[in-house]
């Protein structure tokens, strides 16, 4: 015979929720990051990392409907922290600064006002991820500083050469050596090959024959590390030619009628350009050619990105000659270049008096999808919010977060 026990029995309880990462999440994470790189270039790992840590801890937080509406206005906060990003370019260091810190107050302040029990382990992953965005948004720069600073060293030991050559047989080398006919056959880069360690390369030269001759073309592949600029990326067809480029003309350091020594450069040797940088260079380092002085401030003295062609951001290395290196920046106007180049200027009164013309904008062969970039980002900016709104969590006695839609 059977007792009914009046033991109630006790309801299965339900297994706690646990947080996972879809897909969907990594789809976001991309999206927001290719958008912001998009619109604000190098620097827009930080929004973006910004933004994603925001919304990582709300994820991770036990948050309620209520709190939807702080979440609303950390996110415009965020928002009004971007646009001040857009205005300010480029950002500077104290503004990023600031925009760190409020970014820590509104992040610390949600952890604390949502109870978030895993502080340490978001607290964590944001100085993970503003690492992470520190290293990207730098390295870029790091790169081009390091590459810039080679490209000044190589200047300068080329100077050396020409300054040893100079010590050795009296004068500069000249642009070129001709034949009889006046027909240029051998660069000066060939002359100072025993003083930029490339004696052996030197010996194998044969100065009877062109520089493209049968012997001395086999001599091309590879190019001296000196001539060659690691801010340029050739392809396999341009892989030999060089920027390094000497201007020619009669007033110049470089002159087909005559060979120049020190005593020469009236304006003193530092303020004489002896090599310039020029961009999407087709000379072969063996090529005995250079730039023509007219040729050379047309490109020099204008404000049009597609003409000067700028190696390095902003500007370009010259070499000058007493040996030093003198980054310039793009725009100075053909005077400028003109007092530069030239040895004896007499209204030369120093580079200061010269001024810097505005840069032309390129235009833009996309300008809907650069109209558009604002708009998506904004969109991916508010985009977790109608699932805040519309999937809220509670905390439950057993201190779980539960999906209100699965109870």
């Amino acid at each position: 015979m059977s007792q009914s026990s009046d033991v109630p029995v006790e309801a299965p309880l339900a297994p706690p929720t646990v947080t996972q990462f879809r897909i969907v999440h990594m789809m976001y994470v991309m999206a927001m990051l290719g958008i912001s790189l998009a619109l604000f270039g190098p620097w827009g790992t930080w929004p973006a990392l910004i933004v994603l840590t925001f919304w990582g801890t709300v994820w991770y937080s036990k948050i309620s409907r209520p709190d939807a509406m702080g979440s609303i206005f950390c996110v415009f906060a965020l928002f009004i922290a971007m646009m001040f990003l857009v205005l300010s370019s480029p950002p500077s260091y104290s503004f990023l600064g600031w925009a760190l810190l409020f970014f820590f107050v509104c992040t610390l302040a949600f952890l604390l006002y949502s109870q978030c029990n895993k502080l340490f382990s978001i607290s964590f992953l944001i100085f993970l991820w503003l690492g992470t965005g520190a290293l990207i948004a730098s390295s870029t720069g790091a790169r081009e500083a390091a590459r810039r600073m080679q490209c000044t060293n190589n200047l300068k030991q080329i100077g050396l050469a020409l300054h040893n050559y100079h010590d050795i047989h009296g004068s500069f080398p000249p642009p070129y050596l001709a034949d009889a006919d006046g027909t240029p056959m051998h660069s000066w880069r060939v002359l100072i090959l025993p003083f930029i360690e490339e004696v052996a390369r030197y010996k194998k030269y044969d100065f009877d024959e062109p520089w493209n001759g049968p012997n001395n073309i086999k001599l091309l592949d590879p190019m001296p590390d000196v001539y060659r600029c690691p801010s340029i990326h050739h392809d396999k067809q341009h892989e030999n030619c060089t920027c390094y480029l000497a201007v020619v003309g009669p007033d110049c350091i470089w002159s087909e009628e005559q060979t120049r020594t020190f005593a020469d450069i009236v304006d003193g040797s530092s303020n004489t350009a002896l090599l310039t940088e020029f961009g999407e260079s087709e000379t072969l380092w063996l090529e005995p050619s250079d730039m023509e002085y007219q040729a050379a401030l047309n490109i020099l003295g204008s404000n049009d990105p597609d003409v000067f062609k700028e190696i390095h951001p902003n500007g370009r290395n010259v070499l000058m000659g007493d040996g030093s290196v003198r980054f310039t920046q793009s725009g100075f106007v053909p005077e400028f270049w003109s007092a530069m180049l030239s040895i004896n200027d007499p209204e030369f009164v120093g580079f200061d008096s010269f001024e810097r013309q505005p840069i032309l904008e390129r235009p833009n062969p996309w300008p809907f999808a650069t109209s558009m970039q604002p708009i998506i980002f904004v969109v991916l900016l508010f985009l977790p919010l109608p699932w805040v709104w519309i999937k809220p969590k509670v905390v439950s006695s057993s201190d779980d977060p539960v999906d209100l839609e699965s109870t």
